[in-house]
């Protein structure tokens, strides 16, 4: 069975329409990718503490403790982080503003001029 020049253009019209719509699919999908490779990881990591969780005190509450312990564990941290680039932040605001009122930086007082 021989396959006629409508039947071909056909295809490849299917083809190039089906390849558009993959990429406009994966330009949605995009921003979420690494949020997703995150997850997967801290699921790896702590499935063996949510299967120990899950004997002991059945499906719903270790769904819910394992949820606030990774929470924890995740969210702490980056809080403490945070807040050290925070007061990392006010002290190099004082001592540029200290630095300006000295004169030490009148190179950057003329740049602004």
């Amino acid at each position: 069975m021989a396959i006629t020049d409508r039947e071909h253009v056909t295809a490849v019209l299917f083809y190039l329409a089906l390849a558009v719509f993959l990429y406009f699919v994966f330009l949605m999908v995009q921003p979420f990718l690494v949020p997703l490779g995150w997850a997967a990881v801290l699921v790896i990591v702590f499935h063996p503490v949510h299967a120990q969780l899950e004997r002991r005190f059945g499906p719903s509450r270790a769904a819910g403790l394992s949820t606030a312990v990774v929470t924890i564990i995740v969210v702490v941290p980056l809080l403490v982080v945070m807040t050290a680039f925070v007061r990392e932040a006010v002290v190099a605001t004082s001592d540029v503003q200290r630095a300006i009122a000295e004169g030490r930086l009148a190179g950057a007082e003329r740049a602004w001029d």
